[in-house]
């Protein structure tokens, strides 16, 4: 989508078109009321002097024709010849717009006594048209034009503060130490109302992050905590000789509990924090961190026929904290651990992408979208472990760092899940 102009650049060409269609209409108007006055008014102005002269000779057969600065009046009988371009003339009205001095026109009258010839001499109807028309159009395009001027420069006056106004906006920075938002105390009423509204607003939000933050640090220790003590009466509990299968059997499940909830209380403190999310100034071991992963889900296929193959052809260079490639490969690879009942798990590392295949029950394409919301887990599959938030949090760490992921169903059975590298460049 096209980023629109500024207010003032429409100002500015809401104004120019103004211009332009002011000009071009009074200029249209000059030439209407050239024509009006060379073919309307200068033919009225012949048939009623022809007129009047033809009422003037026949009460007076001897009466003079009319002759003035801008009108030649002619008597066309055999001793006086009409001019040589007004011989071929027919009665009535004719314009001679070709005629050497500029606009003439003529009009033929008949009488008792020959043909009467009145013809106009029309080399003052430029002048009269230029300095009746176009010079006073000159002058009021000049005042059109500086009142455009002036109302535009007033326009940009009454948006310069909405100006300074979006630059402040944009440049505010709610979670850093200042968020203040100054404009000038002598704009308008208007004006004032917004920056107050968005002050306002600024202050919710750092009020927001604020709480945020306490809440991030208060449960980063009230839960931690007693998942840690969980966590070691369990270990204490294995350590018993003398207890017995069935209990020892349970224990182990209260540790595995209480040790992948620790790590999805870790998580979630983890994408609460942006600040740990910054790229790092060293690359990450990635090849170290997709094996430790791969080990640390193997226990999902104790009692499954499922081999895993893993290939790495080459290593990303990745400017990440290790503790977020971490929480995404392992999400991946223990969801395809979780899904597959038989068969072979391939993860392939390339410099590009991260690959892992399974020949699990696989996911179709209408779930593709809904198990990327949270608490959503796939149909195609009889057990209850977990949240369904993994892939929730692959998402958002795939996007927080550029990178991208395509799951999709493999042609022959199973799932793919695909996660292309554009590694964050390394900030000095």
């Amino acid at each position: 989508m096209a980023t629109r102009r500024g207010v003032g650049h429409r100002l500015v060409r809401a104004f120019v078109l103004q211009a332009v269609f002011i000009s071009l209409t009074a200029l249209l108007g000059v030439l209407a009321a050239r024509f009006v006055l060379q073919d309307v008014l200068i033919r009225k102005a012949l048939e009623e002097e022809a007129g009047y002269y033809l009422q003037q000779l026949a009460a007076s057969p001897g009466a003079a024709l009319p002759q003035t600065v801008n009108l030649r009046s002619y008597r066309v009988s055999g001793e006086c010849p009409a001019p040589p371009h007004l011989r071929d003339l027919g009665p009535g009205y004719h314009p001679l717009a070709d005629a050497a001095d500029g606009f003439s026109a003529v009009y033929v009258a008949e009488s008792d006594s020959g043909r009467l010839l009145f013809e106009f001499k029309g080399e003052r109807v430029s002048d009269l048209t230029f300095y009746f028309g176009l010079v006073p159009l000159a002058i009021v395009l000049v005042i059109i034009y500086s009142a455009t001027w002036i109302a535009y420069r007033l326009s940009q006056q009454a948006i310069s503060p909405l100006v300074r106004l979006a630059q402040q906006v944009g440049t505010l920075d709610p979670l850093g130490p200042s968020s203040e938002i100054v404009i000038d105390n002598a704009s308008d009423l208007e004006v004032r109302v917004l920056t107050q509204a968005l002050a306002q607003y600024t202050d919710r939000i750092q009020a927001f992050v604020e709480r945020e933050r306490a809440f991030t640090r208060d449960a980063s220790h009230e839960l931690r905590t007693p998942i840690t003590v969980i966590r070691l009466a369990a270990s204490a509990l294995l350590a018993e000789e003398t207890l017995p299968p069935r209990a020892l059997k349970q224990v182990r499940q209260i540790e595995a509990a209480a040790s992948d909830m620790a790590e999805l209380v870790d998580v979630f403190l983890l994408l609460a924090r942006e600040e740990d999310q910054a790229l790092t100034p060293d690359p990450v071991d990635v090849e170290h961190v997709v094996s430790t992963e791969i080990e640390r889900a193997r226990p999902i296929l104790e009692g499954k026929p499922v081999q895993v193959a893993y290939a790495c052809t080459s290593v990303p260079e990745l400017f990440v904290p290790e503790r977020v490639l971490s929480i995404l490969v392992g999400n991946l690879v223990r969801n395809a651990f979780l899904y597959t009942e038989r068969g072979v798990v391939s993860v392939t590392l390339t410099g590009e992408a991260l690959t892992i295949e399974d020949s699990g029950v696989g996911i179709s394409e209408a779930e593709v979208s809904s198990l990327l919301k949270p608490f959503q887990r796939g149909t195609g599959h009889g057990h209850s472990e977990g949240w369904g938030v993994g892939l929730t949090i692959v998402k958002r760490l795939v996007d927080g760092f550029g990178w991208t992921l395509a799951l999709n169903r493999r042609p022959g059975g199973g799932t793919r899940a695909h996660v292309g590298f554009q590694s964050p460049q390394r900030t000095s």
